[in-house]
């Protein structure tokens, strides 16, 4: 859900954990996943683009600030950035963001829920002090088959963090799960 409308002094978090593992790429003849334009991978940096700049196109002429952290994940975080948006930022510097980290055509081995949680819980954290209204955009296609704290319950492992981060009534935070193959991996 995009926000039209902006409340004087309004402060947002918004944390995107995108998922780049290898089943977000395409599957070739031969069994093996690969980016191509239009996979689950490049359709979902995409839709985060957009988003980005609808938001930012929205906060113009507002005293708004909205933080932004890109988390990206397979086996375990391989990127994690974090950018504001206010109404002076320039749309070169939109771009320049969006060029860095949503145009990646890497692909990683295992998918790791826990990792990305983790890394989105810290942040929110740091940032909630603030007084942010935040937001948690959690994309992927899959489930996950590792997790930092070991044993087999990786979803379980995972989703002790994800409970953490929504349960949080000193840092609130609204959380959407965006399944790219329709498997709804955690609810609120």
């Amino acid at each position: 859900h995009i926000i039209n409308k902006f409340r004087q002094g309004q402060h947002l978090g918004d944390s995107f954990v995108l998922d780049n593992s290898l089943s977000m790429g395409t599957k070739d003849w031969w069994g093996n996943y690969k980016y191509t334009e239009g996979c689950s991978y490049d359709t979902a940096q995409k839709a985060v683009a957009q988003y980005i700049t609808k938001l930012w196109s929205d906060i113009k002429g507002t005293d708004a600030v909205i933080n932004i952290q890109l988390v990206k994940f397979a086996g375990s975080v391989n990127a994690n950035n974090t950018f504001l948006l206010t109404s002076a930022t320039t749309e070169a510097q939109l771009n320049q963001f969006i060029s860095d980290y949503l145009n990646s055509k890497n692909l990683y081995s295992s998918t790791n829920y826990e990792d990305p949680l983790l890394k989105a819980e810290t942040w929110f954290n740091s940032v909630e002090a603030n007084g942010h209204d935040n937001r948690l955009y959690f994309i992927t296609d899959g489930d996950p088959n590792k997790s930092n704290s070991g044993g087999r319950d990786h979803v379980g492992n995972a989703e002790k963090v994800y409970n953490r981060i929504v349960g949080d009534s000193a840092h609130p935070v609204d959380a959407q799960t965006i399944p790219v193959s329709g498997k709804i991996i955690f609810t609120q």
